[in-house]
This record gives C-alpha cells, structure tokens and sequence, in this order.
C-alpha cells in the first residue's frame, strides 16, 4: 500500500516535483537587517547547481502575501524598499531551477 506514492514530507534536501524535475534545496542562513525602514533580506546560495534564480516573499499577519523580489539571478540579497509601518513581517526565500523546480522555503525570518 501506497507504493509509488511521493513522501511529501519536507526533508531540507532536494525532492522531486510531481512532473518529475528535482527540486532544489532551500536556501540557508537567512538573515535580514533593517536600514530605517527598508528591510534587506539576505541568504546563501542554495547547493544546487541547476539553481538559476530566487523569489523572496513578505507575509503579514491579516495581509496577502507580496513578492518583494523576483527573478534574483547573480545577488544573495533583496531590499524591501516598502518603506513598511512598524510590524511584524516574515520572509522567506525560494530557489527556482530552469525545468521549473522549486525548492521548499527558506526558514522563515521574522522580523520587527
């Protein structure tokens, strides 16, 4: 039973998708600094070499999620230049393979 099922148990290390591409693994250490008011969301480069790009994604309690940065090819770094009211905000980074991979998020960093 349950034979050729895909365990969808996030383990940290690569998976595999449902179309079959490998997904890479998340990136790490991810830290962010506020710059009076802008926020700078860092990380390290997933392992992975089929990566080819990130997305960073803002969440806010009672608010939809927002793509601060999409597409970041050669940088480990995002400015949230909303110029956000004091909050609590949660970032998380994703790495995107060219075959349509996608990793599973970052650790999650909240900040204040």
């Amino acid at each position: 039973e349950g034979e050729g099922m895909a365990d969808p148990t996030p383990r940290g290390g690569e998976t595999e998708s449902p179309t079959g591409t490998s997904n890479p693994v998340a990136p790490a250490n991810v830290r962010a600094e506020n710059l009076g008011g802008f926020i700078k969301v860092t990380w390290e480069k997933s392992p992975s070499p089929e990566v080819i790009s990130f997305n960073v994604i803002r969440y806010t309690e009672g608010v939809e999620e927002y793509i601060v940065c999409s597409d970041v090819k050669t940088e480990f770094y995002c400015i949230d230049s909303s110029k956000l009211p004091k909050g609590t905000y949660t970032y998380n980074v994703y790495a995107y393979t060219g075959t349509g991979g996608l990793s599973q998020s970052s650790t999650q960093l909240t900040i204040n």
